[in-house]
């Protein structure tokens, strides 16, 4: 016959806390006695449908590990597998996408004033400069899953070079504040959507042990871009 599984509620009934929580025995025999040798073909002939460990009771629902691999040493018969340095090198350059927001961040802060002072900017107009970025990467993220769905990760990363460098050339050769917005927006895309590919793209290129640590480096790479931009800032600091 069939089992049939009940819901791994995770309580065990009238306080049996045994590992067949949730199980009933279904007897098969209908031609049970009462002596010793007929209980025990009887105890042959019961089936013990089981708890589907994987089924979680709609009433108090909970997470359980699927499958082998889904923590960082969990990995059944098979041995825990080394970060290869092709991995390494792939998650590095997918991560280059988070410095970018990191390092205009950084390099803005302190060519703010100089900005303000080369295009006449009011503290307003320079406040909205500096901080439409969020609001033009936002966009970009919401976006970014037409592109990388329908063209793959890689794609993605050049899409989001292409459109940053692009803003960041017109912001470079702008001349008054509606073409420096213009190319700000651009720049805001190609962060936000490189923000939103990074992770993925990783994530799907590292092993189960080590993805948490390696989806990491994206946001260590938007620290590592904010003073990288900080030092370029005190570095040029005599120029005017």
């Amino acid at each position: 016959p069939p089992l049939n599984f009940d819901y791994n509620d995770g309580v065990p009934p009238s306080g049996d806390a045994d590992d067949n929580y949730g199980a009933t025995m279904e007897d098969h025999d209908n031609d049970s006695s009462d002596d010793d040798n007929n209980s025990h073909d009887n105890h042959h002939n019961s089936t013990l449908t089981g708890v589907d460990h994987h089924l979680p009771h709609p009433d108090r629902p909970h997470l359980e590990q699927t499958h082998e691999g889904e923590h960082r040493f969990d990995h059944g018969s098979i041995a825990a597998l080394k970060i290869t340095r092709a991995t390494k090198l792939y998650a590095f350059c997918a991560a280059l996408n988070s410095c970018n927001l990191g390092y205009d961040i950084g390099v803005n802060t302190g060519a703010g004033m100089l900005l303000q002072e080369s295009l006449v900017l009011t503290d307003v107009q320079l406040e909205v400069f500096m901080g439409s970025l969020n609001l033009f990467a936002m966009v970009g993220a919401l976006s970014s899953h037409w592109i990388s769905d329908r063209l793959g990760r890689r794609w993605s990363f050049r899409i989001a070079a292409v459109v940053f460098i692009f803003g960041t050339v017109i912001q470079s050769g702008a001349g008054g504040y509606a073409s420096l917005m213009f190319g700000r927006a651009f720049v805001g895309l190609g962060v936000g959507f490189g923000l939103a590919v990074d992770p993925v793209y990783i994530s799907e290129i590292s092993q189960a042990a080590h993805r948490g640590q390696l989806v990491t480096w994206s946001e260590i790479a938007t620290n590592i871009g904010i003073v990288l931009g900080f030092l370029s800032g005190l570095f040029f600091s005599s120029v005017d």
